[in-house]
Formats: structure tokens, sequence, C-alpha cells
């Protein structure tokens, strides 16, 4: 959270994870979403991906990550998230997520940022979330 409260559009943060197959297969059993290509290697190795592949919402969740922890940081409450999947994402990559705020409103304390998971330079997940700013 910045010191100041002086948000301004630009305003960035990113983090980075790898997503491992325990965190995968824990997010199966948390949402229910059993999906084989996120579990079976052998199912996987079949379809299109070629091999496991992370759940989009858990690749997704880095940017809660940022918003709660990071920037704007604790009290930050998530409004609302449009999200566009646009590559897989396999186990054991390096995801880039980052945030950037692209408009504030001048009424309320609220933002919206543009959101952006990548692997390299492949896009793999992008929108836009609102956030309550911390008081």
């Amino acid at each position: 959270m910045k010191p100041d409260n002086n948000y301004k559009v630009g305003d960035s943060a990113e983090i980075t994870h790898v997503f491992t197959a325990r965190e995968v297969d824990i997010f199966a059993e948390l949402s229910g979403d059993k999906n084989p290509v996120h579990l079976d290697e052998a199912y996987a190795s079949r379809t299109q991906f070629k091999g496991r592949i992370v759940h989009g919402m858990l690749v997704s969740s880095l940017f809660s990550t940022i918003f709660g922890t990071v920037f704007p940081g604790e009290g930050s409450i998530y409004l609302g998230q449009n999200l566009r999947f646009t590559a897989p994402v396999k186990l054991g990559a390096e995801v880039k997520a980052r945030v950037t705020i692209s408009a504030i409103r001048p009424d309320k304390p609220i933002a919206t940022f543009e959101t952006v998971c990548s692997v390299g330079d492949q896009v793999v997940v992008s929108g836009d979330a609102a956030i309550l700013l911390p008081a």
C-alpha cells in the first residue's frame, strides 16, 4: 500500500509464481474442478495441451494475491473482475502477474486495474478489475 494513499493512473505491481502439481491438486480438491486435463498426466498428454495444465482460475488468483497483500494491499476490497484465458499454463512454468491502475473514480476510492498474467512474452490471462482502495 502506498503510505500516502496518493494513487495514480499507471501505478502498478507484479509478482511471479511457479505452480506445482501439488498446488493444482489442492486447488482441484478445494474448487471441485477435477477435470483430468489438470490432474491426470496420461489423459492430458493425449489432449491438445500435451500435458497437465494449471486451472485458469488458479492462475488468475495471483491478481487477488497482489491486490490483498502487495498493491494496494491490506484493506483493499475486490469489487469485480473480467478475465480472458488466452493460453494454457503448464506445470512448472513461471507466471508473471501484473496489475496496473487504468482509471480512478473521482467520486469514490475505486480504481480500475488492467490485469495481465504472462509466461515469458505470452499473455495467458488478461482482463480488468475494480478495487475499493483502502482508506
